[in-house]
C-alpha cells in the first residue's frame, strides 16, 4: 500500500525516520556528539543496505518496501526511546554517578516496553508495505 507512494515521498520518510532515532537518541540518552554521528552514519548505511537488498532480490520485497519497513522500524525504535525515557535518564544518571563500578542491572519492564514497541512498529511496517 505505502510502496506504490512516489520514490521522494518514501526517501523522505526514511530521512525522517533517521532524523527522529538521532533526536531520540540525542535527547534521551545523552551520547557524545561523535555518537549521534554514528547513529546517523549506521541509519544512512542501514536504509542502503536494506534498499540493496530490496533490489537485489525482488522475488519477496522490493527496494520500495524495504524503505517503508526501514522507516516504520526506525521510528519503532524512537517510539522505544521515547516511551522508556525517564528510565533511560535515570539510569544513565546513576551510571554516570559511578563510573568505575560494575553497571547496574536495567529494568526488564523498559527492555520489554522498547521490544514491544518496536515489534508493533515492523508488524504494521509489514501490513503497510504489501
Amino acid at each position: 500500500m505505502l510502496a506504490r507512494l512516489p520514490l521522494p515521498y518514501l526517501l523522505l520518510m526514511a530521512a525522517t525516520a533517521t532524523a527522529l532515532l538521532c533526536l531520540a537518541t540525542y535527547r534521551w540518552l545523552r551520547p557524545p556528539r561523535a555518537a549521534i554521528a554514528a547513529v546517523a552514519a549506521m541509519s544512512v548505511a542501514a536504509c542502503l543496505g536494506m534498499a540493496g537488498v530490496g533490489a537485489v532480490e525482488s522475488e519477496l520485497w522490493s527496494a520500495r518496501q524495504m524503505l517503508v519497513l526501514y522507516s516504520f522500524c526506525w521510528t519503532g525504535l524512537a517510539l522505544g526511546l521515547f516511551l522508556i525515557r525517564h528510565g533511560l535518564t535515570a539510569y544513565g544518571d546513576q551510571v554516570r554517578r559511578d563510573p568505575h563500578g560494575p553497571p547496574p542491572p536495567f529494568p526488564t519492564g523498559y527492555v520489554v516496553v522498547f521490544c514491544a514497541a518496536v515489534a508493533a512498529m515492523c508488524a504494521l511496517a509489514y501490513l503497510a508495505a504489501n
